[in-house]
C-alpha cells in the first residue's frame, strides 16, 4: 500500500509540475486541485486515511493559500495515528489467537479471534479462522483420514510439479494438525520449488518486458540481449527465439540504416543539406517506416528551397573568379575558388570538373617536384658524404626529371672535378693524419695540432682534424693552468728542500704529483726525501748509540777509543756541539803532539783512499772515506765539499733508480697479471710502464700481444655466448619436455663448440627418454588431445558467449593440465566478463531509467529538464546516439521556440507602436509599423487589414482633396468673372 501511495503522490506532483509550465497554468491548477480534493474527501469518507493524507498533501501543494486541505490533512493524520494504533493492537490479538490455535486451545482461540474481529470488522481473517476451528471441532473423527488424503494429494501434485496446488493441500492438512512437522517440511519444500519456478518465470517475464521496453526505445542491442536472456531462462518458449531471429535480421539492416542516418546527421549539422538528404534517402530505402529521416528530409527541402537562389548567384560569382584564376594557371588559388563556389552549389558540374583537372595537374606537378626534391636531397646527402659516384647518378636522375634546373648539372661538374683530385688529397690527408695521431698519442700536442691543421687544409670537410684540434686546445688550456699550479708547488718544494725542511717539501712534491702525475721530478724528489728521512732516522739511531759508546769509554778513561767514537758522532751530526766538546776535552787530556801527527797521517790516508774510490765511481765507499777524513780533521772544508758532491751524485742515482724501480714494478705487475691471464690489468700496467720509459719496446710489444689476445677472447666469447644461448634454450626445452626441439638445439650447440661433451650427453639422455617414455608419451598425447578438445569446446562456447559452460570446459582443461596458464587466464577472463556483464546490467538499468525519465519529460514538452536527463544518459553511455539525437532535437526545438518568441516580441512591439500611431491619427507612421509587423508575421490578417484601412483613408482624403481643388478652381473662375453668387 505504501508503494501505491508513493506512486500516487509522485504522479500527482509530476502532473502539478508539468501543468505549471502550461500556458493555461491557472485553469489547469484549479481543475487539478478540484479533482484532488474530491479524491481526498472520498478516501476520508471511506476511512482510508493514508490515501486521504497523501491527496490532501498534494492539494495543499497545488494551492498553498487554501486552508481546507490543511485542516483535513491534520484530521487525516490524527485519525490515521489512531487507526494505526488500533491496527497494531489488532495484529497482536490475531497473533495471540494464532498461537492458541496452533497449540490446540481452540475455544480460547475462538474467543481471541472474536475480540480481534470486533476491533477490525472489515478484516475477514478472524471469521475464517473461527469457522475453520468449529469445523475442526465438529469433524474430529474424520480428521485423520482427511489429513492423509490431503497429504497424498499434495504429494501427487508435488510430483506433477504443480507446487502451488500441492501447497494448498499441505496447508489444508496442516490446518487439521498444525503441530505436525512433516506437513511443514513438505510446505517448505514446495515453497522452495515454487520460488524457483516463480523466479524463473519472473526473470523470463522481466526479460520479455525489458525487451519490449527497449524495442519501444529503439535500443535494439539491449532488446536482443533481453530476448537471449529469456531464451536461457525458458528454452522451450518459442516467442523469444522468433524475436531473436527477427532482431538479428533487423539489426543487420538497422546497422546499415544507422550508418546512413549518422552520416546524414553530420552533414545536416554542417549544413551540407543536399549530401545529407541523399544519406537519409538511402537510410529510408533500408527501413522505409522510420519517421526520423522523413522529418529531417522535409526540413532539408525547406532549407534547400530557401537557399537555392541566393546560393546560385553566389556560385556564379565565385565560379567567374575561379575560371579567371584557372586561365592564369594559378591552380592553387583556383582550387580554393572552385571549392568556395561548391559551398554555394555542391552540384555544380563545371566547378567539379575543373577541380578534377586541377587535382590531376597539381598531382603530376607535385609528383615531379617531390621526385626531383627527393632525388636532389639524396644526391646532396651523398655529395656531403663524399659519395661522389652515387651522388653523380642521382644528380643525373634529377636533371632528367627537370631539365630546366641548372643545379644538378653544376653539381655533376663539381663531382667530376672532385673525383679527379680526391685520390691525391686523400693520400696526403691520411699520411698527415697518421703522423698527427702518433704525435698526439705520445703527448706532443703542439706539433700534433700543426699536423691536424695541415690535414684540415687538405680535406676541410673532414671533421676528425677539427675534433682533434678542439681536444688539443682543451688539453693545452687545462694543462696551462695545471702547469702553473704544478710549478708553484715545485718551487715551494724546492725551497723547503733547500732548507732541509723535508716534511714540508714532501707535501709540496705530493701536491705537484697530484696535479701532473706523469711528471717524474716530484716523484724523484719524494723518493729522495723518503731516503733522506730514512737515512736521518738511521743516522739518529747510530748517533745515539755512538755517543752512548763514547761516553762509556770516556768514563772508563779509554780516551783514544772514546775520541774515535766522539768523532764518528760528530761526523753524523756536525751541527751538534756535544761530540766536539768531548773531542776537545779528550784532546786536552791527551795533549800529545805525536797524536796530532798521527791524525795528520790518518787524514791524508783517508783522503787518498776517498779520491781513489771516487775516481772508481764507488760513491758510498768514497763518501765513507771522506767522512773518516773529517773525523781526523773536522775543521777541514774539503771532505765536506766532496761529501756534498757525492750526495748529489747519489741523489741522481736514486732518482734514476726510482724510475727503474717504478718501471720494474709496472712490468712485474703486468707480467704477473699476464701470467694470471688478467689481460686488462696487464695492459694497464704495460701502458703505465710505457709511460715511464717511452723508449722501451717490451711494453709496446706486450700491449700488441694483449690486444690480439683480447680480440681472440672476444671472438671466443661470442662463440661461447652463442653456445651458451643454444644450451640455455635447449635446457629450457628439455625441462619443458620438448625433447625433439631440445635435441635439435643441443645439436646446434654441438655444431658451435664441437669439443664440448655436454650436448652429446644431453642428446643421449633425450634419446633414452624418448625410447623409455613411449607409453608415457602416448598417455600425454591422449591428455593433450582431451585438453585440446576441452580448450576447443571452451573457446567455441566463449565465442558464443556461453560463459558459464565455457568456464566449466576451461576448468576441465585445467584439471587435465594444471600447469597450463591459458585455461586459468580464460577462467579469469570469463569471471571478468561476468563481472562486466553485471556492471553493464547496472549501467543499462541506470541508462534506461535516465532515458525513461527524459522521454517522459520530452513527451510532456519539459525540454530543458529532458535535456538534462538525456545528458545524464549520454554520460552513462557515451557511445549511444539516441541521447545525442534527442539533445540535438531539443536544442533545435528550443532554438525554434526562441526564434518564434523573438518574432512574437518584435511583432507585438510593431503592432503596439502602429496602434499608438493610429490612435493619434499618425497614419503614415502607423502604416510603416503595420508593414513592419506584417513582415514578421505575413499570415496575420490584422496588420494587413489596418494597412488596407489606412490606404482607404488616404484614398478618401486624396479624392476629397481633388474635389476641393476642382471646387476652388471653379470658384476662382467665377470670382474672377465677378460672378460672386456662383463663386460663393
Amino acid at each position: 500500500m505504501h508503494k501505491k501511495i508513493y506512486t500516487l503522490i509522485k504522479l500527482l506532483l509530476l502532473t502539478a509540475l508539468l501543468f505549471s509550465f502550461s500556458p493555461a497554468h491557472t485553469q489547469a491548477v484549479d481543475e487539478q486541485y478540484r479533482q484532488t480534493i474530491e479524491s481526498a474527501d472520498k478516501y476520508f469518507e471511506q476511512g482510508d486515511y493514508l490515501n486521504a493524507k497523501a491527496s490532501y498533501q498534494v492539494a495543499s501543494q497545488l494551492k498553498q493559500d487554501e486552508q481546507y486541505p490543511k485542516d483535513r490533512l491534520r484530521e487525516s493524520i490524527s485519525l490515521l495515528r489512531i487507526q494505526m494504533q488500533a491496527m497494531a493492537v489488532y495484529h497482536e490479538k490475531v497473533e495471540y489467537a494464532d498461537r492458541l490455535y496452533q497449540e490446540g486451545s481452540w475455544d480460547n482461540a475462538i474467543l481471541a479471534y472474536e475480540e480481534a474481529g470486533k476491533m477490525m470488522p472489515s478484516e475477514e481473517y478472524p471469521g475464517r479462522q473461527i469457522i475453520l476451528i468449529r469445523n475442526l471441532q465438529a469433524g474430529e473423527t474424520e480428521n485423520e483420514a482427511t489429513y492423509s488424503d490431503l497429504v497424498r494429494e499434495g504429494d501427487d501434485l508435488f510430483a506433477a510439479e504443480d507446487y502451488a496446488e500441492a501447497i494448498n493441500k499441505y496447508e489444508e492438512a496442516s490446518a487439521i494438525y498444525p503441530g505436525r512437522q512433516d506437513t511443514k517440511d513438505k510446505i517448505s519444500a514446495a515453497d522452495a520449488k515454487l520460488a524457483g519456478v516463480a523466479a524463473q518465470q519472473s526473470g523470463y517475464e522481466k526479460a520479455i518486458s525489458e525487451a519490449e521496453m527497449y524495442h519501444a526505445r529503439k535500443d535494439y542491442e539491449k532488446e536482443l540481449s533481453s530476448y537471449q536472456l529469456a531464451t536461457e531462462l525458458k528454452p522451450e518458449e518459442a516467442l523469444p527465439q522468433v524475436k531473436i531471429r527477427e532482431l538479428n535480421e533487423f539489426l543487420r539492416k538497422y546497422e546499415a540504416y544507422n550508418n546512413f542516418v549518422s552520416e546524414g546527421d553530420n552533414l545536416y549539422i554542417n549544413q551540407q543539406f543536399a549530401e545529407a538528404k541523399i544519406r537519409y534517402e538511402k537510410g529510408l530505402e533500408i527501413l522505409p517506416d522510420e519517421s526520423y529521416p522523413k522529418e529531417i528530409i522535409i526540413k532539408i527541402n525547406v532549407a534547400l528551397s530557401e537557399k537555392t537562389e541566393k546560393d546560385k548567384a553566389a556560385y556564379e560569382e565565385a565560379l567567374a573568379l575561379a575560371d579567371e584564376l584557372y586561365n592564369q594557371e594559378n591552380y592553387e588559388s583556383a582550387m580554393l575558388a572552385y571549392s568556395d563556389a561548391l559551398r554555394f552549389w555542391p552540384d555544380g558540374d563545371h566547378a567539379r570538373q575543373r577541380l578534377g583537372s586541377i587535382s590531376e595537374i597539381m598531382a603530376l606537378k607535385k609528383a615531379q617536384e617531390e621526385a626531383y626534391a627527393n632525388t636532389i636531397t639524396l644526391a646532396d646527402k651523398l655529395f656531403a658524404n663524399k659519395e661522389y659516384q652515387v651522388a653523380r647518378d642521382e644528380y643525373r636522375k634529377a636533371a632528367d626529371i627537370n631539365p630546366f634546373e641548372q643545379y644538378p648539372k653544376v653539381r655533376i661538374d663539381e663531382i667530376d672535378l672532385a673525383l679527379a683530385d680526391i685520390q691525391n688529397k686523400l693520400q696526403q690527408y691520411e699520411s698527415v693524419i697518421l703522423g698527427a695521431d702518433k704525435l698526439f698519442n705520445v703527448g706532443d700536442y703542439a706539433e700534433s695540432r700543426i699536423q691536424y691543421l695541415r690535414a684540415q687544409e687538405i680535406l676541410s670537410h673532414r671533421s676528425y682534424p677539427e675534433d682533434q684540434i678542439k681536444m688539443i686546445d682543451d688539453i693545452l688550456g687545462r694543462e696551462m693552468a695545471t702547469r702553473e699550479a704544478y710549478l708553484a708547488a715545485i718551487a715551494r718544494g724546492d725551497e723547503h728542500f733547500g732548507k732541509r725542511e723535508w716534511e714540508d717539501a714532501k707535501v709540496d712534491y705530493v701536491e705537484a704529483t697530484d696535479l701532473i702525475p706523469a711528471e717524474q721530478y716530484p716523484k724523484d724528489k719524494i723518493t729522495e726525501i723518503n731516503n733522506m728521512l730514512a737515512k736521518l732516522k738511521a743516522d739518529q739511531d747510530t748517533y745515539t748509540l755512538t755517543l752512548k759508546t763514547a761516553d762509556q769509554l770516556f768514563t772508563d778513561k779509554q780516551y783514544a777509543a772514546a775520541l774515535l767514537e766522539y768523532r764518528k758522532a760528530a761526523d753524523i751530526f756536525r751541527e751538534e756541539s756535544y761530540p766536539r766538546e768531548k773531542i776537545e776535552e779528550i784532546d786536552q787530556l791527551l795533549g800529545d803532539q805525536q797524536k796530532l801527527l798521527q791524525l795528520e797521517a790518518n787524514y791524508n790516508e783517508a783522503i787518498a783512499n776517498a779520491e781513489t774510490q771516487l775516481s772508481g765511481q764507488n760513491y758510498p765507499e768514497a763518501r765513507a772515506a771522506f767522512e773518516l777524513a773529517l773525523t781526523f780533521k773536522p775543521a777541514e772544508a774539503y771532505p765536506g765539499e766532496k761529501i756534498v758532491e757525492i750526495d748529489a751524485i747519489l741523489s741522481e742515482q736514486a732518482r734514476l733508480l726510482g724510475i727503474d724501480n717504478s718501471y720494474k714494478q709496472a712490468i712485474d705487475a703486468a707480467d704477473l697479471a699476464m701470467e694470471q691471464k688478467d689481460y686488462l690489468t696487464a695492459k694497464s700496467e704495460y701502458e703505465r710502464a710505457a709511460g715511464i720509459k717511452t723508449d722501451e719496446i717490451y711494453p709496446a710489444e706486450k700491449i700488441v700481444e694483449i690486444n690480439a689476445i683480447l680480440a681472440e677472447q672476444a671472438r671466443l666469447a661470442e662463440i661461447d655466448a652463442s653456445y651458451q644461448a643454444a644450451i640455455g634454450k635447449a635446457d629450457a626445452l628439455f625441462l619443458a619436455a620438448n625433447y625433439t626441439e631440445a635435441k635439435s638445439t643441443y645439436q646446434e650447440a654441438k655444431g658451435i663448440k664441437a669439443e664440448e661433451t655436454y650436448p652429446d650427453e644431453k642428446i643421449a639422455e633425450i634419446d633414452a627418454i624418448l625410447m623409455a617414455d613411449a607409453a608415457e608419451a602416448e598417455r600425454l598425447a591422449q591428455i593433450a588431445t582431451q585438453y585440446a578438445q576441452a580448450i576447443s569446446d571452451a573457446d567455441a562456447l566463449l565465442a558464443q558467449k556461453e560463459y558459464l559452460n565455457a568456464k566449466e570446459k576451461y576448468g576441465l582443461a585445467l584439471s587435465l593440465k594444471p600447469g597450463e596458464n591459458y585455461p586459468s587466464e580464460k577462467i579469469a577472463e570469463i569471471d571478468g566478463i561476468l563481472e562486466l556483464i553485471e556492471q553493464q546490467r547496472i549501467l543499462d538499468e541506470d541508462y534506461a531509467a535516465a532515458i525513461a525519465s527524459a522521454d517522459g519529460l520530452f513527451d510532456d514538452a519539459a525540454y530543458t529538464q529532458a535535456g538534462t536527463e538525456y545528458e545524464k544518459a549520454a554520460v552513462l553511455k557515451p557511445g549511444e546516439t539516441y541521447p545525442a539525437e534527442r539533445i540535438a532535437e531539443i536544442d533545435a526545438i528550443l532554438s525554434e521556440q526562441a526564434r518564434l518568441q523573438g518574432i512574437e516580441v518584435s511583432y507585438s512591439e510593431a503592432i503596439s507602436a502602429a496602434d499608438s500611431f493610429f490612435s493619434n491619427d499618425q497614419y503614415t507612421e502607423a502604416r510603416a509599423e503595420y508593414t513592419r509587423a506584417s513582415g514578421f508575421k505575413p499570415d496575420e490578417e490584422y496588420p494587413l487589414n489596418k494597412i488596407s484601412e489606412i490606404d482607404a483613408f488616404f484614398a478618401e482624403i486624396a479624392a476629397l482633396t481633388e474635389q476641393y481643388e476642382i471646387a476652388i478652381g471653379t470658384a476662382d473662375t467665377y470670382y474672377n468673372e465677378n460672378q460672386y453668387p456662383e463663386a460663393r
